[in-house]
């Protein structure tokens, strides 16, 4: 969830069968959102339970000033300065359009990156998992010369409408997915979301 959601819209999306969800907690400029902890609460009123409640950390890599650890100090401080409930966090490997923040033409530089952002929340004992798909992995990671967080949860998007796994395909070290972005549009609550599914 990229935009401000309010405590009726969550409500909805509750009505509508939807169980989970991730808000943005850090822009892909090298910011945080300030919106998440809001959202977040609002979604925990509306009746989402605070464990299915998950934040996602676009970073700011190669060309940024701040480091990895930076980044995730900064999203962590501030989600606990609003004492802003979240299971996980995933880290999101796709191209990044902020200027000066788009990951290096050198997947080595950027698989150590990644490294870097899983190693600073794993020193704060943050659960975490990858957001990438096989085409964003192979073009900024360098495919499977990249195994870094294969040991994590992925969520992987394939937007075909179809909540299953069927069309998984192995890659960067994962053998199954933990969840899939199915649907890049939901569009029964007045806000444009995309839709993910996860096994029971």
């Amino acid at each position: 969830m990229a935009v401000p959601v309010n405590v009726s819209t969550w409500r909805c999306w509750l009505n509508q069968g939807f169980s989970f969800a991730s808000v943005r907690a850090y822009h892909s400029f090298g910011e945080i959102d300030e919106n998440a902890p809001d959202s977040i609460a609002n979604a925990i009123e509306a009746g989402f339970a605070p464990e299915d409640m998950a934040v996602y950390h676009f970073a700011c890599c190669c060309g940024a000033k701040k480091s990895a650890d930076v980044q995730v100090a900064e999203m962590v401080d501030y989600l606990a300065q609003s004492q802003t409930n979240y299971s996980i966090v995933w880290f999101d490997v796709e191209t990044n359009p902020s200027r000066n923040c788009g990951w290096s033409t050198d997947s080595d530089t950027n698989c150590a990156f990644l490294k870097d952002l899983i190693s600073a929340a794993a020193s704060r004992h943050l659960v975490t998992g990858i957001y990438a798909s096989k085409y964003m992995w192979q073009s900024i990671m360098g495919g499977d010369r990249c195994t870094v967080g294969g040991d994590l949860p992925l969520w992987y998007p394939r937007y075909n409408q179809d909540p299953s796994f069927q069309d998984w395909a192995p890659f960067g070290g994962w053998t199954q997915p933990y969840m899939k972005q199915d649907w890049d549009h939901e569009p029964h609550c007045g806000v444009d979301a995309d839709v993910s599914w996860r096994p029971n």
